[in-house]
């Protein structure tokens, strides 16, 4: 019942971020808050459509809220034009995936007996499902990318990820001093395997999420996010960005997750000394690696052999794991092989069976599902999306780049290194994506039509040269872009006294309608 409450409050709770909170808080509130606290593994299961759970009702309610956010109050806030994005090759991804989707359900019509086992074959119900689930898991990026491509947008996200964490790490320190029965208390249900959250004498903390390694990689998510603003901040503010960094890194440790802990290990010291070009270097290189991850595997050249001598040093018990992980990866890439372009579809089709329709497959990575799933078209569709808004930025015209953004590209990475082992893309991804997207287009000038003009990128400890009173200022209104003697007579009005400042209203307010014949 409570977990039924939950999901129905939630709009409610929505539009009161939207009524109070500028469009880009309110949209990190949304997304982030209804990921970490709404139920896991619960919804309503409609056909055709995708379900309603925690993933879609915050995605949904944002949509409609940030449309008329963008409609009433368009002159407040900055956004870039256009729901779809511009740029040639997000645009090339997109299809791609949707070609895949067609493709995985038209090329599997077949059932598929395993004994008592039988797979159905996709029919063209099933292809509409399987867009409309799609084109709800990557929602977030449209969104993400009107609302926070410029830098402000930008830091509101990586603010949005550590306060969240901070308040959020007391329930995982109650967790990992208790067991993990927060869902239990508040939901009536356990997500997961209680025993797979047991490690080295205690527990792994679950709180809301389905697992305990996706709190842990929130965790990192969050100890990246505060270095970034830790590195990009003023003296001033410095101090309460190492705090949160050192406090969220002491209990992504205390939350017992290996590979969560090496991914920040590596990635925090590229924070925190390396420029922001060098930054953006090792986030390319770690997106490419990902993109090119099955091809590598396929030809044995991913060092294996390391990898296992490395987790055996560590823990035994990880390297046992380790090794069944990569067993039934060689299986399912096996598998993958007979059907490379479009995969096998859904229902589990990809998996392998005995003759007596017993699964004998565990699949954990998403490089894996996806390829097994949707061939190819799928596979470089979804991870292209991921890997490209970092990997173009670097590609891209070598003009100065924000530490923010870098910070933002380093965050997605992480991902994109945790989709090896797991699988799972939260909203949070998406919203980093969609967010680097619009950064993008902004670098490369994909916008045609309008020229978005910005405020100039300051070093920390550097002071930014000043000349003329008006030289180097940007328009207010930064979605178009006008000469500032035109906004500044606009200012003054025609009386040429600074005109007094409109006072915000909500997004919801309607303009009173004026009597017949009256002129302003």
């Amino acid at each position: 019942m409570t977990a039924w409450a939950a999901l129905i409050i939630w709009p409610i709770v929505s539009f009161v971020f939207y009524n109070k909170l500028t469009a880009p808080v309110a949209l990190c509130a949304t997304i982030v808050g209804g990921y970490l606290l709404l139920p896991t593994r619960f919804g309503l299961d409609l056909p055709i459509l995708p379900p309603l759970d925690k993933r879609t009702i915050p995605t949904i309610v944002a949509f409609i809220f940030t449309a008329v956010a963008i409609r009433k109050d368009a002159g407040n806030i900055q956004v870039l034009p256009g729901w779809i994005p511009r740029d040639p090759v997000v645009l090339g991804l997109l299809m791609l995936l949707v070609v895949g989707t067609l493709g995985s359900v038209f090329t599997n019509r077949e059932a598929l007996v395993f004994g008592p086992r039988v797979l159905q074959g996709h029919s063209l119900y099933d292809a509409g499902s399987m867009l409309l689930e799609i084109g709800m898991v990557i929602a977030p990026l449209f969104l993400a990318r009107r609302l926070l491509s410029f830098p402000d947008g930008q830091r509101i996200l990586l603010t949005a990820i550590v306060v969240s964490a901070v308040a959020y790490s007391f329930l995982a320190l109650y967790e990992i001093r208790m067991s993990p029965q927060l869902n239990m208390m508040i939901y009536g249900f356990f997500p997961h395997q209680f025993a797979q959250h047991m490690r080295g004498g205690g527990f792994r903390p679950v709180v809301f999420f389905g697992h305990g390694l996706g709190l842990s990689l929130f965790l990192t998510f969050a100890t990246l996010a505060a270095a970034g603003l830790f590195r990009s901040a003023k003296e001033g503010d410095r101090m309460k960005w190492g705090l949160a960094m050192a406090w969220l890194f002491a209990v992504m440790v205390l939350s017992k997750s290996l590979g969560a802990l090496m991914i920040a290990v590596v990635l925090l010291p590229c924070l925190l000394f390396l420029k922001t070009r060098m930054q953006l270097l090792v986030a390319t290189c770690i997106a490419g690696m990902v993109l090119t991850y099955p091809a590598l595997r396929a030809a044995d050249q991913v060092p294996v052999d390391r990898i296992m001598a490395f987790a055996e040093q560590i823990n035994p018990n990880r390297a046992a794991s380790f090794m069944t992980r990569l067993e039934n990866e060689e299986l399912l890439l096996e598998r993958a092989r007979e059907k490379p372009v479009f995969g096998w579809g859904g229902w589990g089709r990809q998996r392998i069976f005995d003759e007596f329709g017993n699964n004998l497959s565990v699949t954990d990575g998403s490089w894996v599902i996806e390829l097994g799933a949707g061939g190819w078209f799928r596979y470089i569709g979804l991870f292209g999306l991921l890997c490209w808004p970092v990997i173009g930025l670097f590609l891209g015209p070598r003009e100065k780049i924000d530490p923010i953004c870098a910070a933002l590209a380093l965050l997605l990475c992480a991902k994109l290194v945790d989709l090896i082992p797991n699988s799972g893309i939260p909203p949070i991804s998406w919203l980093m994506v969609g967010a680097l997207i619009g950064r993008l287009e902004m670098k490369r000038g994909a916008v045609t039509g309008q020229q978005i003009v910005e405020k100039p990128v300051v070093e920390p400890g550097y002071a930014r040269k000043t000349g003329s009173a008006d030289e180097g200022r940007p328009a207010k209104d930064l979605r178009y872009a006008r000469d500032f003697s035109q906004k500044k007579d606009e200012a003054e009005g025609p009386t040429g006294r600074k005109a007094e400042p409109k006072a915000r209203r909500s997004i919801f307010y309607k303009r009173p309608k004026t009597s017949p014949g009256y002129r302003r």
